[in-house]
């Protein structure tokens, strides 16, 4: 119920925590459903990492950090940004009712951008391609937003879609100062 209400947030309770106790009685027939089993089979659903997951390991910064530093090259305010934002949510400090972080990484082309963005992807889900990538200089009109969010005769909207098939990834907006404002 803990794991559900702090990361799922795609359907209501009870639904949600019961849809997924069925599921785990239906994979682990005649055992017992431990813990550690529900971690597993969270992480599986999910991918985020079993060290965010589990309240009971320890995951001390300097864990964060080094991973990051080895794929995030001399770019140290971005990599104390992640990791900041990680122990944060390791902590549960973070507004349980918002995304784990809004990470703004600004700078010219070549700088390494979306090469943070898979470096985060990888170290919350162990899959660097774990994003929901949006080209902005796509969204340059006006009409851009109700495109990417939906409108009320069309609520699904490129970004909120991509979303609601994908909750658990990293959403990077792409040469946002080329969008419509």
């Amino acid at each position: 119920i803990e794991l559900h209400e702090r990361y799922a947030r795609d359907a209501a309770f009870p639904g949600k925590a019961a849809r997924f106790l069925r599921q785990l009685a239906v994979k682990c027939p005649r055992q017992q459903v431990t813990r550690d089993t529900v971690f597993q089979e969270f992480h599986a659903k999910t991918g985020l990492a079993l060290s965010l997951l589990d309240d009971r390991q320890k995951l001390p910064r300097e864990q964060i950090v080094e991973p990051l530093r080895r794929r995030i090259i001399s770019q140290d305010a971005a990599v104390d940004a992640a990791a900041d934002v990680i122990s944060i949510a390791k902590a549960r400090l973070n507004d349980r009712t918002r995304p784990l972080a809004t990470l703004l990484f600004l700078g010219p082309t070549g700088v390494g951008k979306t090469h943070c963005a898979k470096a985060i992807a990888e170290f919350l889900f162990s899959d660097a391609e774990r994003i929901v990538r949006f080209d902005m200089n796509e969204y340059v009109s006006p009409r851009a937003a109700p495109q990417l969010v939906g409108t009320f005769d069309a609520p699904e909207g490129l970004l909120t879609g991509a979303v609601r098939r994908q909750p658990f990834c990293v959403v990077l907006l792409d040469e946002i100062e080329k969008a419509h404002p």
